[in-house]
């Protein structure tokens, strides 16, 4: 992680000129988490809650197979605290109306549907692009609160 926290931000920005975000050994994501996502209760941040929520929301569905997220009674049959996690992701992540939808579609299928998620090529490689998207706003978003440095 010492290769990251030295870097500028034109070097951050070259580096992910292919459009990746989240590298192989995952250093940029660890490093936002790290800067962004206290270690319990809400983010400061929009970007840095988005974070939080999205994770979250993996979370569930990998680890609890979204058994906590699902209510039958709920919106969207979801929990209020899930259902308002995957509309705040869906809308962090994109501006167009449409993507949006999508977005949330993805996350609330995610956990709705986990059992049947890991069977779907076509669905992981979504929900990778959409960390792909989140990661790379949140990385936006902070480097645009980056001031530059006067010189002496």
């Amino acid at each position: 992680m010492a290769q990251i926290k030295n870097k500028t931000k034109t070097q951050i920005a070259n580096t992910f000129a292919g459009g990746r975000i989240i590298d192989g050994d995952n250093q940029i994501a660890e490093l936002l988490w790290e800067k962004l996502v206290p270690d319990c209760g809400d983010a400061p941040t929009e970007h840095g809650q988005a974070l939080r929520w999205f994770t979250k929301i993996m979370h569930e569905c990998n680890n609890n197979g979204g058994y906590n997220a699902k209510d039958a009674d709920g919106w969207d049959g979801l929990t209020g605290f899930y259902y308002d996690a995957c509309k705040a992701v869906a809308n962090f992540a994109y501006d167009d109306a449409d993507d949006r939808i999508k977005a949330y579609r993805l996350l609330r299928n995610t956990l709705k549907y986990s059992d049947r998620v890991y069977t779907s090529k076509r669905i992981q490689d979504r929900q990778e692009a959409l960390a792909q998207v989140v990661y790379a706003k949140a990385l936006q978003a902070t480097l645009n609160t980056l001031t530059k440095p006067r010189s002496k």
